[in-house]
């Protein structure tokens, strides 16, 4: 088995630099926060005035007002501890000296635990060191200064900095820490701030950290997933720097085209057509500007790297809140909205293929009256930008509904849009109806989409998928290559129980409780609708710790059994960091929870370890499998709260009429 020491080195990490204002050996002005105790300072330091102006002779030149907010004032101070009477100097330095005692406790435990695990530790307070650029371990505290204040996060970023320029492909993993109980409300901020993947970045409470084997654990999995996780930074950045390249050689090539060169496309080629030129010219820069990103070797590199991820291995998120797939999809596959003022025809056709008219009462955010909710064009883009194009606009119908979890599906006969932003950024999909279409006359369409028609020009869809939606509608020959559309995430509350002698128990935990987790609708290699839930590590290790912790003699005398498999059955971590199965949102009652567990002869074996449902009107369950029981409820999304520190697990008794199994 590799050790930790041999797993790091496996991934030159070798080095660990610790930033933290506790290895600054002189404070600065912001760290000596009170006005009360500057006021008393200047009061009672008339005896004090020649070793002051000794100390710091443009003491008696500058007010107290600026000399408070003095570094080279306060360092001076500092320095002259000797020299000035206790009763001035110690109430003045008295809480910074406190918050670096503690500080260097925490930090002398963390280097020693650094060091067992092969690290070189190299100490840095508010100015790195040179050796600290370079090194692919960082743990940065998330206030560089003992008054914990918004600008010494900026600090903190300003310091960091210099360790991350220059490092986009091979960015370093960072750990943020911090006394301070804002850490769960700004650990998001850094994160963003120093531009690091997720992957790469962890943020626990200085106490957390040194708990248990935290640290080693997060030292592991950072480790372990370094290489795939320098996989996607390096992709990141080859988008961010090749679309910087690929504008420079797309603006220069269409630069060169003149007023003429426009005029001769109009000519020549879109008076025949019906295009306007505005319109045409979007649809061909779009596209010269997408063949100057693909030509980035760089980009290209390293979307093929992507490839050798490996799927099994990927680690649960370790920052709480699910990823807006959603919002890609709709960028995907919707142009810009403001891309509608634009004509598509020199006619005075109103619509061009893939325009979507919406119900005008569902614009207005009412509900849906008689007809349609929506149409989409679906008339071919060259009869429709022709003036003796078609006489007559196709338009296919369909039915509006509210993205949740229980209407979400990922069905492979589904002929859907995924996703549809209505005015205040409600969120619907779109259910074509194949049998239900309609033609109307030119005439007859300006008047559906006049003041005194019942629709609205709200979007437009990009190619690929109004032609897909075309395919299907007049072909039925199946669907043209497209990138998938991402799965559906929401997120959900998660609660835990186990059958205890006299009826169902709750485990009380925080971080699970606090967090919940987020349900992933998609499908498996098969096609197959599947459901997972993935909670952060956190969550995780706090479950499982919860589990380890369940005496036999606390359960059911029929539930022991269940117990002991539960608590062998090491496939638990893994399905619960790679998403565990569970239910749909509208399927009532719960599932088992299968695990492998060590059979006879060494052999593995699948048993039932526990239950899982989602929203369920009822609790029942088979007590002899009632080792674990998750109840996972759909909830709003909802902005990140501020964390408490993990306690113990707490388990309480449920009451009798909640849980019934």
């Amino acid at each position: 088995m590799t050790t930790l020491v041999e797993l790091l080195k496996s991934q030159g990490i070798e080095s660990a630099v610790v930033i933290d204002d506790g290895y600054d050996a002189v404070p600065k002005a912001s760290d000596l926060a009170g006005q009360e105790i500057w006021d008393n300072f200047f009061t009672d330091a008339g005896p004090a005035e020649a070793v002051l102006k000794e100390v710091f002779p443009a003491y008696l030149d500058i007010q107290p007002e600026q000399l408070q907010s003095s570094d080279r004032f306060v360092a001076a101070l500092w320095e002259a501890k000797a020299r000035l009477p206790a009763e001035l100097w110690d109430p003045l330095f008295e809480s910074y000296r406190q918050a670096i005692e503690t500080d260097r406790e925490f930090l002398d435990q963390l280097e020693k635990r650094l060091a067992a695990a092969g690290l070189t530790v190299v100490k840095s307070g508010r100015t790195p060191p040179g050796e600290a650029i370079g090194v692919s371990l960082i743990f940065a505290d998330l206030f560089l200064g003992t008054a914990q204040q918004e600008a010494d996060i900026d600090l903190s970023l300003t310091t960091l900095h210099p360790m991350l320029e220059g490092r986009e492909r091979e960015p370093p993993c960072v750990v943020l820490m911090s006394q301070s109980e804002l850490l769960g409300d700004k650990k998001e901020r850094f994160r963003d701030g120093a531009g690091l993947l997720g992957a790469m970045f962890r943020a626990y409470s200085k106490k957390q950290l040194l708990e248990g084997r935290t640290l080693e654990t997060t030292l592991e999995r950072l480790a372990l997933h370094r290489t795939d996780a320098l996989r996607v930074a390096r992709f990141v950045h080859g988008w961010k720097t090749s679309v910087a390249e690929a504008s420079k050689r797309f603006l220069y090539g269409i630069g060169r085209l003149d007023l003429c060169d426009y005029a001769q496309i109009r000519d020549v080629l879109l008076a025949f057509e019906g295009q306007p030129l505005g319109s045409y010219m979007l649809d061909v820069f779009d596209r010269v500007l997408a063949y100057e990103i693909e030509g980035d070797e760089h980009t290209v590199d390293a979307a093929e790297q992507l490839n050798n991820i490996e799927p099994s291995q990927y680690p649960a998120p370790h920052i709480a809140g699910s990823t807006d797939l959603q919002d890609l999809v709709f960028r995907t596959i919707w142009q810009n909205p403001k891309r509608l003022r634009v004509k598509t025809t020199v006619d005075d056709l109103p619509v061009g293929f893939g325009d979507v008219l919406v119900r005008k009462d569902l614009l207005e955010g009412g509900a849906a009256g008689e007809g349609p909710d929506c149409y989409i064009v679906m008339t071919a883009a060259c009869d429709l930008v022709r003036k003796d194009g078609a006489k007559r606009v196709l338009l296919l119908s369909g039915t509006v509904t509210e993205i949740s979890p229980k209407s979400w599906t990922y069905g492979k006969s589904n002929f859907k849009t995924p996703i549809m932003k209505l005015p205040g950024e409600k969120r619907v999909f779109v259910r074509w109806d194949a049998k239900d279409i309609v033609t109307l006359p030119h005439d007859d369409l300006r008047r559906l989409l006049g003041a005194e028609g019942k629709y609205g020009l709200h979007l437009r869809l990009r190619e690929a998928h109004a032609l897909e939606l075309q395919q299907r509608l007049f072909a039925e020959m199946g669907r043209i290559g497209l990138i998938a559309h991402m799965p559906g995430t929401f997120p959900v509350q998660v609660e835990t129980y186990f059958h205890g002698p006299d009826g169902p128990k709750k485990l009380g935990l925080e971080v699970v409780g606090r967090e919940g987790g987020v349900c992933y609708v998609g499908r498996d290699k098969a096609g197959d609708e599947q459901t997972r839930l993935v909670m952060t590590e956190a969550a995780i290790d706090e479950l499982l710790a919860a589990v380890d912790a369940i005496e036999p003699d606390h359960v059911n005398v029929k539930t022991k059994n269940a117990l002991a498999r539960l608590k062998t059955a090491k496939s638990l971590s893994s399905m619960l960091e790679h998403g565990l199965p569970v239910p749909r949102s509208d399927k009532a009652g719960f599932s088992p929870i299968d695990a492998m567990i060590p059979g006879e002869n060494g052999h593995e074996q699948k048993a039932t370890i526990g239950w899982v449902a989602r929203n369920p009107t009822g609790m029942k369950v088979d007590v002899k499998s009632a080792a674990l029981i998750m109840v996972i409820t759909d909830v709003e999304p909802r902005a990140p709260s501020v964390p408490i520190e993990a306690e113990a697990v707490v388990v309480e008794a449920a009451p009798a009429a909640e849980v019934e199994c």
